[in-house]
């Protein structure tokens, strides 16, 4: 391998002209496009940018990755606390609405991405939360390691600086640009700018300081270094992503007379231009379908069908003589399936193009995973129109935990092992339920799941589908799903009543648009 030669580059600015202009100037004269932050008296730890450059490298689309700090006083052995910043994309622009989402230290940022936000600005103190700000309104994607990246120098004079009228004013400043924005709503702002005014002008720095560190993580074992400071032993090697080589797999999609042709052309097209594409497509045809849903199955049979030979994706067609509803539709086509590796499609929404790509790239450093799904983003009439994205928890624990209340995938992005579905089962008929039942199941079997933390879908939204999400027999069908899991124990009763009263309100009292609202607040985020 050749080796790297680090180049030294300086910049020297006349006078001292504030760290938002001098971060400007630096970028500016960056040569590449990813670009780390460093602050002048912090320490990174070993494996830093390696780690950063494996975010970057299996999701390119990320336009700033930052991680975790272990604040220290003196030496790095003087460890005092962790500061905590969420990982997931959602999550961090979530915590923005609160507070700066990143350690900024800590920060690997696409120059390109900043430079289009504006790149940095003058801002007391404030300068990286500012340019944060302006990327989410760009719609930059962000990340966060779980990992302790850098050793941030703390103590009462860097607490000290976190006080006083111009750092409040800074601050109060930021605060406002989102409200006026549409970032904030009137609520979280007078809240934020309480919040600073007691911690900022009325507190002592003596208090001040306690607070902060009250308020950092005491356990700094969990960053993944050993020891407190973790300087002698070098950290753990860290799984590699395998060769470009991808496992064959099935994607199973049905179809039926509702279905509309034109929506089912733009699914079937976007599994066919995926990066990584399947060995097969089980198409499950369930019951009559208008000649133009037809003509559409004729077209890809004839674009497929005319690949093979270069080893292209084969089709195979499972024809149901009538409805027979889509767990018994899926239960058919996954018998079908001839590949371990099942992916599912809905006949009206649409695959990201490196869905698959990304799917199996985390199960092949997760291999015992059973059930893969990932984050969707959700529109009406085509893909421009974004209204919002439903997130699901990534890892294992937090995914079970989130299957007590609500259904912890988003079931048409699922990549899943046939074999473990079988022995939980397989697909159940159960009114709109099929796919909750069957995670339900497969926890039950002790299987393993996880979810990709970005939007890898475009599901097709609007009224109609709020409209099937409500009415007597959607109720029953969730209600008796919940009785489920009280009789088996996986939810205690006093939940199980707090699971069924929300839905009788949101399924039966609500009337459609008042649900469709409820859905859009409560359980989408916005872009």
């Amino acid at each position: 391998m050749e080796e790297r030669v680090t180049k030294l580059k300086i910049l020297k600015l006349a006078e001292n002209q504030g760290h938002g202009n001098a971060r400007r100037q630096g970028l500016w004269n960056c040569t590449h496009e990813l670009v780390a932050l460093m602050d002048a008296d912090d320490i990174s730890v070993p494996g830093r940018f390696e780690r950063q450059l494996e975010m970057f490298q299996r999701s390119p689309e990320i336009c700033a990755a930052g991680g975790q700090i272990l604040e220290f006083t003196g030496s790095p052995d003087e460890v005092v606390g962790m500061r905590k910043v969420p990982r997931r994309d959602a999550e961090i622009k979530a915590y923005l609405k609160r507070r700066c989402p990143f350690n900024q230290m800590t920060v690997m940022l696409r120059k390109e991405a900043a430079e289009q936000a504006g790149g940095y600005l003058d801002w007391y103190c404030d300068e990286d939360y500012y340019l944060w700000i302006r990327m989410l309104q760009q719609n930059a994607v962000f990340a966060n390691s779980g990992e302790t990246l850098v050793y941030a120098r703390a103590g009462n004079e860097m607490y000290g600086r976190r006080g006083g009228w111009r750092y409040f004013q800074s601050e109060a400043r930021l605060q406002n640009y989102m409200r006026s924005a549409g970032i904030l709503n009137g609520i979280t702002f007078i809240e934020n700018i309480c919040l600073r005014f007691v911690l900022q002008l009325l507190l002592p720095n003596g208090i001040r300081s306690r607070i902060y560190r009250f308020l950092r993580e005491k356990n700094t074992e969990k960053a993944g270094i050993p020891g407190k400071a973790g300087f002698e032993t070098p950290p753990e090697p860290r799984p590699q992503e395998p060769e470009k080589k991808y496992p064959p797999f099935s994607v199973l999609m049905c179809v039926y007379g509702g279905d509309h042709p034109e929506y089912f052309d733009m699914a079937f097209a976007s599994i066919v231009e995926q990066t990584v594409k399947p060995s097969e497509i089980v198409l499950v045809v369930d019951g009559p379908v208008p000649e133009a849903t037809e003509k559409v199955i004729e077209k890809y049979k004839s674009i497929l069908g005319s690949n093979l030979e270069g080893g292209g994706v084969k089709l195979n067609q499972v024809r149901l003589k009538e409805n027979s509803g889509l767990g018994i539709a899926r239960r058919a086509g996954l018998a079908a399936c001839t590949h371990e590796l099942v992916a599912l499609m809905d006949a009206d929404d649409i695959s990201c193009p490196r869905r698959f790509e990304k799917q199996l790239s985390r199960l092949g450093l997760e291999p015992e995973v059973s059930v893969i799904g990932s984050n969707i983003a959700e529109f009406v009439k085509t893909p421009a129109q974004i209204t919002g994205m439903r997130c699901v928890p990534e890892q294992d624990s937090e995914i079970k935990e989130f299957l007590k209340t609500r259904c912890p995938f988003n079931h048409q992005t699922v990549l899943f092992k046939k074999s473990d579905v079988q022995k939980a089962g397989g697909y159940v008929d159960w009114y709109y339920d099929e796919d909750y039942y069957l995670w339900i199941r497969m926890f039950q079997a002790g299987m393993k799941f996880a979810n990709v933390p970005e939007v890898l879908l475009l599901f097709r939204g609007g009224k109609e589908m709020y409209k099937r999400r409500g009415g007597w027999s959607y109720f029953q069908s969730e209600r008796k799903l919940q009785d489920y899991m009280r009789d088996a124990g996986i939810i205690s009763r006093r939940l199980h009543v707090w699971n069924v009263a929300k839905r009788f309100a949101v399924q039966v009292l609500m009337t459609n648009g008042m649900r469709e609202l409820a859905y859009r607040v409560f359980a989408r985020e916005k872009r």
